[in-house]
């Protein structure tokens, strides 16, 4: 049995839409804007359990515990580089800029 080590070299832009791209992948089409203050993003199939939420009153951007530990893991990040990186998403996706990151 033969095992490869194999190591590749990703650009930080690359890495950044692969990130975006798995992010997309649990939330695109699943936010919930019909409340005035709060934009919602949904698990799928349960409009119960809440990954991200945006508060327009304080500017707050909430990220789930388990979410936000998924994206971190999944891509070698520490706890608040993948806030950053949820956060980053929010940014382009939204076009709002949260006052703070809450999980």
């Amino acid at each position: 049995m033969y095992l490869c080590d194999m190591k590749y070299v990703i650009s930080k832009h690359k890495l950044d839409k692969l990130i975006f791209d798995v992010i997309d992948s649990y939330l695109k089409n699943r936010a919930n804007t019909d409340f005035s203050s709060y934009i919602v993003y949904y698990s799928s199939g349960n409009d119960e359990e809440v990954l991200v939420e945006y508060d327009y009153d304080d500017g707050r951007l909430y990220i789930e515990k388990d979410f936000l530990m998924l994206i971190s893991n999944m891509f070698g990040l520490t706890e608040k580089e993948g806030q950053i990186k949820i956060h980053d998403w929010f940014i382009f996706t939204e076009g709002i800029t949260a006052k703070y990151l809450d999980t």
